[in-house]
């Protein structure tokens, strides 16, 4: 029974650590990407734009978007289908007020699972 049991365990662990499928759901999560929540594009060369870091790059690049919205979420200051974007922060080309936006990200990852993230971000303009 001990050898059975031994089996069982060997052949669960190998499937574990050697299953790569395109329905695996270990790779479905939230931390494929990482969303910075504060920027100043002030050009002192510190966190002068927004963007996000595809840090396993999974993001299927043929499906993705990106918009962002004023703090009263009525005007669009923002949008790109480019998983590779950067936004300085402004609208029409003038430089937009320090405050709060927010974002709206849909994208799907290499195994075709659709993801959905919203959020805040400040702009943040130093004095």
């Amino acid at each position: 029974m001990k050898r059975i049991k031994f089996f069982i365990m060997i052949t669960v662990l190998l499937t574990v650590v050697f299953s790569c499928s395109k329905n695996d759901p270990l790779v479905n999560n939230d931390d494929v990407i990482l969303i910075p929540r504060t920027f100043s594009p002030d050009n002192d060369g510190v966190n002068d734009s927004w963007f996000i870091n595809d840090q396993y790059n999974l993001i299927d690049s043929n499906h993705f978007l990106v918009r962002v919205f004023n703090d009263s979420s009525q005007v669009k200051v923002f949008e790109s289908t480019k998983k590779n974007f950067i936004w300085y922060g402004t609208y029409q080309g003038v430089a937009q007020p320090m405050g709060n936006y927010s974002f709206y990200i849909d994208y799907k990852t290499w195994n075709e699972i659709e993801h959905i993230r919203t959020g805040a971000l400040y702009l943040y303009i130093k004095p």
